[in-house]
């Protein structure tokens, strides 16, 4: 059986995440697994410091520098992809998938057994996408459809879990650029979704993938490299429980400065879940449609980098620095917001007033950012 999986972003987790994962394919003889990594930054020096990149990797992508290091490690177990771009809408997620089945010897999508999203990424529309992938993946393939989200601050995080069954139907329905929800049809999946734990989600919502980066956030929100491997680790459990077939997915929540971790298999109910996936599907047909749907931007062929390119320099990449721009920690969007029922084994502050002196517009991308006020 053939199982695809797409890594959306190679940064302060996403650089582990791959190192694990394909520690994890390589070794799993019953399966073959082809493998997409997706960034559209460039190494540079302040990555080497908490990043999984070395000093020859520096002014190359990030996702090329990656795939090729790892090239040599796996062989022809598994087969490896790089796009040095960014996810800027769902038509890019359809391509890299295309792309996946046409490496080596192609792959009919029928023969495809599973397809594993994983998201590493530092904004919230980013992670929007790619729960509105996970329904149209589901949709055009035919097949199981894991959705991994992971996110972290400095010192604490979590990794969220989400597992369409081709048993039951979709809830989520799209034609061209229009998308249905039908409540009546989530039963029977294992649904979590890191907007059901947000109050006033739309307002946390950055405007574009590469509009914060985790250097910028570390300035105000700082990481660290052990908490970047925990969520790492976090991650490469859940794709294991996946991959084994566990009955119930595993969302991990850490603490690494307390030394805890915690497994929790639900966060919402039913009735919780599909009254924020119906609003995400309004905002997806509506105001929010120009960031979820390609408009006119599509995901470049060139910027795959293919094995024939194995030692090649990385082009430079157009798009947006936040070296160029003015750094405004108050005017940056919140990303994450966390209202469960942590009180038992998260606390983080003694001094309340302490707390209470956490900026409202910090910004990171945690899902525990807001736990202190509450």
């Amino acid at each position: 059986m053939t199982i695809l999986t797409v890594i959306v972003g190679a940064g302060g987790t996403g650089s582990y995440v791959i190192n694990n994962l394909l520690n994890l394919y390589r070794v799993r003889t019953k399966e073959r697994h082809r493998v997409m990594l997706i960034d559209g930054d460039v190494v540079e020096e302040k990555n080497l410091l908490r990043q999984g990149f070395l000093r020859k990797d520096l002014n190359k992508g990030k996702s090329e520098a990656l795939i090729n290091r790892f090239r040599g490690m796996v062989g022809h177990k598994v087969l490896l992809a790089a796009h040095t771009g960014y996810v800027q809408s769902l038509q890019d997620i359809d391509r890299s998938l295309e792309v996946l089945m046409d490496l080596g010897e192609k792959v009919d999508p029928d023969d495809i057994s599973e397809v594993i999203l994983v998201s590493c990424v530092d904004n919230n529309l980013a992670r929007l996408r790619l729960t509105m992938a996970q329904f149209k993946v589901y949709q055009d393939f035919n097949c199981r459809v894991s959705f991994v989200d992971s996110g972290n601050e400095e010192w604490y995080g979590q990794v969220l879990v989400s597992v369409l069954d081709p048993e039951y139907p979709n809830p989520v329905t799209f034609n061209e650029n229009q998308v249905k929800f039908d409540e009546g049809k989530i039963k029977g999946h294992w649904l979590n979704n890191i907007f059901v734990l947000m109050d006033d989600w739309k307002n946390k919502l950055t405007r574009g993938d590469h509009e914060i980066s985790c250097d910028v956030i570390t300035e105000s929100s700082p990481q660290n490299i052990a908490t970047n491997m925990t969520a790492a680790s976090g991650v490469l459990l859940a794709v294991k429980n996946i991959l084994d077939r566990e009955p119930v997915p595993k969302n991990v929540f850490f603490n690494t400065k307390q030394g805890v971790n915690q497994i929790k298999d639900n966060l919402v109910n039913q009735e919780q879940y599909s009254k924020r996936l119906n609003e995400l599907v309004e905002y997806v047909n509506g105001e929010g449609k120009v960031f979820i749907f390609s408009v006119g931007e599509e995901f470049m062929d060139e910027d795959l980098v293919d094995e024939e390119d194995y030692e090649d320099d990385l082009d430079s990449l157009d798009g947006l620095s936040w070296d160029d721009l003015e750094e405004d920690e108050t005017d940056l969007p919140v990303v994450g917001y966390i209202e469960d029922d942590l009180e038992d084994w998260l606390d983080f502050e003694d001094d309340e007033a302490s707390v209470s002196e956490v900026p409202k517009g910090r910004n990171n991308r945690s899902l525990f950012n807001e736990a202190r006020d509450w």
